[in-house]
């Protein structure tokens, strides 16, 4: 069976990845590999992902293309 891994980038959005988890939570399967790329939030982000089992990689240049990159 293939590997399934999903990286979320993100910045501030601890109230929107709660919601994001929930979602993976209800899918069929589950990831077999889940990473936060962090880019140096200010707010739960990182309480957030952690509380849902995610690997938090950290990135310290802005942007999508880094974080996904760094994921």
């Amino acid at each position: 069976m293939a590997t399934i891994s999903v990286v979320i980038p993100c910045h501030n959005p601890a109230g929107l990845l709660e919601r994001v988890l929930a979602a993976l939570e209800l899918q069929t399967r589950q990831p077999d590999d889940l990473i936060v790329v962090d880019t140096a939030s200010t707010d739960a982000t990182c309480k957030v992902a952690r509380a849902a089992g995610a690997r938090v990689v950290f990135e310290s240049l802005h942007g999508i293309w880094p974080a996904a990159a760094a994921g």
